[in-house]
């Protein structure tokens, strides 16, 4: 049932995300040059949107609709292949260094969303602490993160980009073998903490790092 009611609530938030993109851009200033403004893709947003809701749908509740996904992603495919202005460009797949980017941000994602999962769960069922406890063992976790977001800003251009995403994943490495080989409250704290602080240091990262990639193949 909650998994259900998950999947239920996903559309309308992202419906509401939509409308309050085109509510921003309503009320932006107008561009002075669109000599190059092919239009938008509203038909290849919208099959994108529901590619991703049928997917989560067929993940958590159907494996049909995923045979359905499948189906609309080779339907987006042909779309993004054929339109003039595609939403995605096709061209940005063939950019190796962007695509091995966006997979790592895929990656840092995954494990961070798996530890804010199953850890609470860890914490609640094997060591029997309170909900208050586990959400202060989060807090805690997520002040470090947004203070680690603020030193590697500053540290971005003395190191590098790949400097310190190599860092970030060497602490999430980290992280994930205290949680492997050692038990205890300290011990998962702490492996929470260095996961947190991680996935800031290779998000910033790969945030100023995205623009470069693409202006690398631009040039």
């Amino acid at each position: 049932m909650p998994a259900r009611l998950s999947v239920a609530l996903a559309g309308p938030f992202l419906l509401v995300s939509i409308l309050t993109a085109w509510l921003l851009l309503s009320f932006m200033p107008p561009a002075n040059d669109l000599s190059g403004y092919k239009g938008f893709d509203y038909l290849g947003a919208t099959m994108l949107f529901f590619f991703i809701v049928m997917l989560l749908v067929g993940v958590n509740l159907s494996y049909y609709y995923l045979l359905s996904a499948g189906g609309l992603l080779v339907v987006l495919a042909w779309w993004f292949n054929k339109t003039p202005a595609p939403f995605i460009k096709v061209k940005l797949l063939k950019n190796l260094v962007f695509v091995r980017t966006i997979m790592v941000g895929l990656i840092i994602n995954v494990v961070l969303l798996g530890g804010l999962f199953l850890l609470p769960l860890l914490l609640a069922n094997s060591y029997q602490l309170s909900s208050l406890k586990v959400g202060l063992i989060f807090f805690g976790a997520s002040i470090f993160s947004s203070l680690a977001s603020l030193f590697v800003g500053r540290l971005l251009p003395n190191y590098g980009n790949l400097t310190l995403i190599y860092v970030g994943a060497t602490l999430m490495a980290l992280s994930l073998l205290l949680l492997y080989f050692f038990t205890g409250v300290a011990i998962i704290g702490l492996a929470t903490g260095l996961l947190f602080i991680s996935y800031s240091t290779i998000q910033v990262a790969l945030n100023s790092l995205v623009p470069l990639t693409l202006a690398i193949k631009s040039a």
